[in-house]
């Protein structure tokens, strides 16, 4: 009888613990403020989003604004000489679930790459003193930013065929 009283207070003091330990800081919308502002950089020997393929210097910029209510709005622009390849509409919102970032894709003559109705949508998983990570909620998709010495680092990485694929884009303020 003792030794199931035992095991009864180890259990239950575990489940405490691991309640209390599992009850972080939920991430917040101000977690992801140090983005705000206009970004921009030049990417040399990066890879054309539109066809796979290298390229010898890809101009990008990102522009976030301030909270407005539960979200902030970034535009993504990726240009390759004077012709702009790619844009990214992005919101992100802070919800009952936490931080979630929703984006699509749009060609440079704005044809969408995503149907009307779907985007994508990530949620933030780890913050850090100007830092942030956010997983792709249905996939493989990760992408961080972190602030380190005045520029934005912006990496995104994926599974591909069971090995992961990184790039990243190191931008300026403006």
């Amino acid at each position: 009888m003792r030794r199931f009283m035992f095991y009864g207070l180890l259990l239950l003091w575990a489940g405490l613990f691991t309640s209390s330990a599992s009850a972080d800081k939920q991430i917040r919308l101000s977690d992801f403020a140090f983005v705000i502002g206009a970004w921009a950089g030049i990417e040399q020997n990066a890879t054309n989003p539109m066809a796979d393929t290298p390229t010898s210097s890809a101009t990008i910029s990102e522009n976030w604004t301030e909270p407005v209510a539960d979200a902030m709005t970034g535009v993504f622009t990726w240009a390759e000489g004077s012709k702009i390849l790619v844009y990214e509409f992005i919101v992100v919102r802070q919800t009952d679930e936490g931080l979630i970032m929703r984006f699509k894709h749009f060609n440079g003559d704005l044809i969408g790459w995503e149907q009307k109705d779907e985007f994508l949508e990530l949620e933030a998983v780890k913050s850090a003193e100007n830092e942030i990570t956010f997983h792709q909620t249905n996939g493989d998709l990760r992408l961080e930013y972190r602030l380190l010495e005045g520029k934005l680092l912006e990496i995104i990485a994926a599974d591909k065929n069971s090995h992961e694929v990184q790039f990243s884009f190191e931008m300026i303020r403006q």
